[in-house]
């Protein structure tokens, strides 16, 4: 955990509530906005990360990316600032609802409608990523946040850039070095996996594919029985044919996941717009 608790007041603004979830470099907090009255998520970097100046630009890049997209399918930023302690938080629009990973655990594969509406808003959202410079590099079930929208329901807020990569421009970033690899290994693309320096839109386009193959089957399209198998089949395998799994599909659909999960990135579909 960071050294902030429940009532600790963040630059005599956000009180911490309790904790809504945690990663390997944070907590993420409910609060509210002591004069506003406002409740807002909190992302905190623990104290130990917050030493190291790679990960605070990574941190504060996640803010600076998601208020320079300003796509309604990415997270809301509202606020940046330093804990007591000198931590980094980002304060963020307060979801209602359920990541994409909590609605696909232990239940059917989903159906097509549904699938196909959710990934076009992830698409949608990372089309505006795209246009901007930026690549998420971590799109995954854990980073789609399901929520309602008036009367809609399943819309999309994509979350964590905090390893998007910007590619132009006058803030253009390189914070990994060759062969460094950054992402979640089930939803990396070859070239991620491989720690190429020169990725694009495009690993955004096969991480998206693998998050539909597992939408629509619940199987994941490389498997293996540790990371390192699965990382072995990324690179090298051929996933199973989606039609194996739900041969109640349109095989177009199958022809385009292939194009999105083709190996080469020269032969991927090549923009969000296009897949």
């Amino acid at each position: 955990m960071t050294d902030a608790g429940p009532g600790t007041v963040l630059d005599g603004k956000y009180r911490l509530l309790h904790p809504l979830g945690q990663g390997g470099m944070g907590v993420v907090w409910a609060a509210e906005h002591e004069a506003l009255g406002r409740r807002v998520a909190v992302k905190l970097l623990r104290r130990e990360f917050a030493e190291d100046q790679g990960n605070l630009r990574r941190f504060a890049q996640e803010a600076s990316a998601a208020i320079r997209i300003g796509s309604p399918h990415i997270v809301t930023i509202l606020d940046f600032g330093s804990a007591p302690g000198g931590a980094p938080y980002l304060a963020m629009e307060l979801l209602s609802g359920e990541t994409l990973g909590a609605a696909l655990h232990d239940r059917p594969p989903m159906a097509l409608p549904r699938a196909i509406d959710i990934v076009g808003q992830i698409l949608a959202g990372l089309g505006a990523a795209h246009a901007c410079g930026i690549v998420h590099r971590d799109i995954k079930p854990e980073n789609v946040f399901l929520t309602r929208f008036g009367e809609r329901p399943d819309f999309v807020k994509l979350l964590d850039f905090g390893l998007s990569r910007v590619l132009s421009g006058e803030t253009a970033t390189r914070l990994t070095r060759t062969g460094a690899m950054l992402g979640t290994p089930t939803y990396m693309s070859p070239e991620q996996v491989m720690g190429s320096r020169d990725l694009d839109q495009r690993a955004d386009i096969w991480s998206v594919a693998v998050v539909l193959y597992l939408a629509l089957t619940r199987r994941r399209p490389f498997e293996g029985p540790t990371v390192a198998d699965r990382l072995a089949a990324i690179v090298a395998a051929k996933p199973p044919p989606l039609l194996a799994y739900r041969p109640d599909l349109d095989p177009r659909l199958e022809k385009i996941l292939h194009r999105a999960l083709a190996r080469d990135p020269a032969q991927r579909i090549a923009s969000a717009e296009g897949f």
